[in-house]
């Protein structure tokens, strides 16, 4: 999806004659318990053209993979039958249980399933089991450590001020510091490198190059 989107925006700056963002922000993939959480997630997203008034009816969203899953549209591409089979066993059964499932939830506020994402890790739609099972024994809960508590530490065991982290110097010191700070940040998933490049007035690709030098990886 992600190369997609980029080659679509590039083919349509490109015949546009412009630049900058076509879309509004990056793509961004999330992991779902599909036992907990794509019917509601399906439901959600087929419905937003009506949420957002765009059309009074499903069917009259052209773009929408609504078609497909209550078979008005043969696409090869979209895959249905696992959600279908979550409803019924026989198609054309599930396919009524669906659109009920979707129709009913018109006019309704709800909230957005995303809403629900792992706080020990936005990426994913499901439990800290499901990520453990999925991500495999790497996988991590989100420390609860903050950046604040992070930046202290690396005062505390460098022996300089957060000032001096967030300064232009280049002393050794600082440059490994901040390394550390970076470093410790990621591996605990509290921070983004963007986050803490900011936090310290540095930019990424030095931060990056600190940790490669002092770590072993970026």
């Amino acid at each position: 999806m992600l190369r997609i989107a980029g080659r679509y925006a590039r083919t349509s700056q490109a015949s546009m004659h412009t630049t900058g963002h076509l879309f509004e922000k990056r793509y961004y993939p999330v992991l779902v318990d599909a036992d907990e959480y794509l019917l509601e997630l399906l439901r959600y997203i087929h419905l937003n053209p009506v949420r957002a008034h765009m059309v009074a009816s499903l069917d009259d969203y052209p773009w929408s993979s609504h078609h497909a899953y209550v078979g008005r549209r043969d696409e090869p591409w979209v895959t249905t039958d696992f959600a279908l089979s979550l409803f019924h066993s026989e198609r054309q059964q599930a396919i009524a249980a669906h659109r009920r499932f979707v129709q009913d939830e018109i006019g309704h506020a709800t909230a957005s399933p995303f809403a629900e994402c792992n706080p020990n890790d936005r990426r994913v739609l499901g439990s800290d089991d499901f990520a453990a099972k999925m991500l495999g024994d790497s996988w991590r809960p989100r420390s609860r450590t903050t950046l604040d508590e992070v930046i202290e530490d690396a005062c505390a065991t460098f022996e300089v001020s957060e000032c001096f982290l967030a300064s232009s110097s280049r002393k050794p010191a600082l440059v490994r510091g901040r390394a550390w700070v970076a470093h410790k940040a990621l591996a605990l998933r509290i921070a983004s490198l963007a986050a803490v490049a900011h936090r310290l007035n540095r930019d990424e690709s030095s931060l990056r190059h600190g940790i490669k030098e002092y770590f072993g990886s970026p």
